[in-house]
C-alpha cells in the first residue's frame, strides 16, 4: 500500500528539518491520513495558501506539524507527537487571513471536515484529528463532538450538529 500524500503540501512542510534530512519524502508516514485529508479540504475551502512550516524557505517554523523526539516543544502524547495536529496561518495573495476568520469558515464547512475533533481559538490556528480513541485525554471528543481548546480561557466540547450556533463566538 502506497502512502496519501496531499495535493496541497510537500513533505517538509509538515516534518522538522531534521526528519525530512533523514526520512526525505516517507515523513509522510509519521503523518495521520486523517490530518493530512483534513489540511487537503481546508486549503480547498478558500483557495488560500497554507503555511505549516517554513524552514524549507529559511525561515523559523519547523515544530507547527508533527513533533518527534527532535522537538523540545510541546507535551508528550500530544497530538502533534502523535502526527495528528497542526499549527498555521493562512494567506490570500500575501495577506495572513486572521484566525478568527480562518475559524469561522472551518465551522461553515464542517459537514466537509469529517475527521476534525479539535480547534484552538487563541491568536493561531491549531486543528487535530485526534478523539477518544487516540487518547484517554480525549474523553468526549468523537465524530459527534469537536474540542474547542484554549490554555488561556478554557476548553468545550461542542455538538457537531450545533457548529452552527458557534459561528461567530470562537474569537
Amino acid at each position: 500500500m502506497g502512502i496519501f500524500t496531499p495535493e496541497g503540501f510537500k513533505a517538509y512542510e509538515l516534518v522538522d528539518e531534521a526528519t525530512y534530512t533523514m526520512l526525505g519524502d516517507e515523513s509522510w508516514r509519521l503523518l495521520d491520513i486523517k490530518l493530512l485529508i483534513t489540511l487537503d479540504t481546508i486549503k480547498t475551502l478558500k483557495s488560500w495558501s497554507i503555511v505549516v512550516n517554513d524552514w524549507h524557505w529559511g525561515k523559523s517554523f519547523q515544530y507547527r506539524g508533527v513533533r518527534t523526539h527532535n522537538c523540545k516543544i510541546g507535551a508528550d502524547g500530544s497530538a502533534h507527537r502523535k502526527g495528528m495536529a497542526v499549527d498555521f496561518d493562512a494567506y490570500e495573495g500575501k495577506v495572513r487571513i486572521s484566525p478568527t476568520e480562518v475559524r469561522e469558515v472551518i465551522l461553515r464547512n464542517i459537514d466537509d471536515l469529517p475527521h476534525l475533533r479539535c480547534i484552538e481559538t487563541e491568536n493561531w490556528n491549531h486543528i487535530d484529528v485526534m478523539d477518544e480513541k487516540d487518547s484517554s485525554s480525549r474523553t468526549g471528543i468523537n465524530e459527534k463532538n469537536i474540542l474547542f481548546y484554549s490554555p488561556i480561557h478554557g476548553s468545550r466540547i461542542v455538538k457537531r450538529k450545533d457548529i452552527e450556533s458557534e459561528v461567530g463566538t470562537c474569537s
